[in-house]
């Protein structure tokens, strides 16, 4: 073989985590024979029916995922919890290595949990670092049969927080599973939609969600992320009753990490108890039950001096 040719196929693999398909090498412009060759000579790696390694090239997670989807012929991605993985979110690691296709295939390779589904639109899935994956949206719907609502809910909250996915994308894909044949939308990604509708304010932590939506469940109107201008000065309150003129604090290590940072802090506390706001501080053994009781004592005492 010339040298131009393996050139072109190495630049194949260089893009796929060293990884290249019978095919694809095929259509770089080596033959059958000369792909035998590379392997009888140890300079490439069968890793999975008909894909090959490049020697050298570092083994990964993300390789073993690539080699399996690259394996299968046809409508294939990794999904469930190996597109959670892939993506960062919130959810167990993967025992193995999901892949979802069409329902009309069936597959049975080493390491490989198979999916099937009627309902697969090319708007479900996307390349990510080169490897097909189902989206955000898609895997966090798929992982609705998996998770409990309280697993689903905070990796759904979470990646809403970082931008991974808007809500109705969300949304929009668990009703597209629902109108498969013979498909009920999951009722774990329900319970978390009915929860979480359109105007989620993810916060900027789980503390901040968690008060949020403990003050709400109480029967009070949080409202996060609200604006305070204190003379020239503008503060961001986390949780506020803007009416009551309550600002429900977090106290904890994790906030406090320097001596410049405690003393802003205490600082924007003075100025804003001097405007007339009244703060609940919490730490994180604060209970949902102490909180409650707290801000209704604040509340109470607001409406008292009104």
């Amino acid at each position: 073989m010339d040298a131009l040719t393996y050139t072109r196929a190495t630049r194949v693999a260089a893009r796929q985590h060293g990884l290249l398909t019978l095919d694809q090498a095929m259509a770089a412009g080596l033959s059958v024979a000369q792909v035998r060759r590379l392997v009888a000579t140890g300079v490439w790696l069968g890793v999975r029916p008909g894909v090959f390694a490049v020697s050298g090239t570092v083994p990964s997670w993300e390789q073993q995922v690539a080699a399996a989807c690259f394996a299968v012929r046809g409508p294939v991605a990794a999904s469930h919890l190996t597109a959670g993985r892939l993506a960062t979110l919130r959810v167990p690691e993967p025992d193995r290595i999901d892949l979802i296709t069409p329902d009309d295939r069936r597959l049975r390779a080493r390491g490989v949990r198979h999916h099937r589904t009627d309902v697969l639109p090319d708007r479900d899935i996307r390349s990510l670092r080169g490897i097909p994956t189902t989206t955000v949206a898609r895997t966090l719907c798929d992982l609705s049969g998996l998770l409990s609502v309280r697993r689903l809910d905070a990796a759904v909250v979470d990646a809403v927080r970082r931008e991974l996915v808007e809500l109705p994308d969300i949304h929009a894909c668990h009703e597209r599973l629902a109108l498969g044949s013979g498909r009920r939308p999951h009722r774990t990604m329900t319970a978390v939609l009915e929860r979480r509708t359109l105007d989620l304010h993810p916060g900027d932590s789980d503390w901040e969600l968690w008060v949020a939506d403990t003050l709400t469940a109480a029967g009070f109107e949080p409202v996060q992320q609200h604006r305070v201008r204190i003379g020239r000065r503008e503060f961001v309150l986390d949780v506020a009753l803007p009416a009551e003129m309550i600002d429900v604090e977090f106290d904890g290590w994790a906030a406090h990490r320097n001596v410049e940072a405690f003393h802003a802090d205490r600082e924007r506390m003075r100025l804003l108890a001097a405007a007339g706001w009244r703060l609940v501080p919490v730490t994180a053994r604060t209970t949902a039950a102490e909180l409650i009781d707290a801000v209704a004592a604040h509340v109470a005492a607001a409406h008292h001096s009104a």
